[in-house]
């Protein structure tokens, strides 16, 4: 989990609460789409949010800051060409990911969920293992 970049009203986030109700946050978050398919069998009206928020970002052009799937190959030591959701700036002239610099945990823990994910995608396209 990242939370080093965590902010809230400009305040780090390990400044306003402790790291157990990050942790259990965590867990919920997790959760929670399991919750919403297993109880309305679909999750639209949070991908509708999530594409109208974006689409308000172009139109206003806002450059709010909002994590995408985004091309990760070479960000943050990722080597494979997989996509990962990364902060990114929205505006008018299109999407830029927002340079970010992390804690090496953390920075560690994207590379392996991007790892996870690109292997996964060469066995779903038969590729077999790199």
């Amino acid at each position: 989990m990242c939370t080093s970049c965590a902010l809230v009203g400009g305040i780090h986030l390990k400044e306003l609460v402790s790291d157990e109700m990050i942790e259990e946050a965590h867990k919920k978050t997790i959760a929670a789409a399991h919750n919403v398919i297993a109880l309305k069998g679909y999750t639209n009206t949070a991908i509708g949010f999530a594409v109208g928020k974006i689409v308000q970002a172009i139109l206003k052009d806002t450059h709010d800051i909002i994590p995408l799937s985004f091309a990760a190959k070479g960000r943050l030591g990722i080597k494979d060409d997989v996509y990962v959701s990364l902060p990114c700036v929205i505006g008018r002239k299109g999407v830029k990911v927002w340079d970010i610099r992390l804690p090496e945990e953390e920075a560690c823990k994207i590379r392996e969920s991007a790892q996870v994910m690109y292997q996964s995608a060469m066995e779903v396209l038969g590729e077999g293992s790199k």
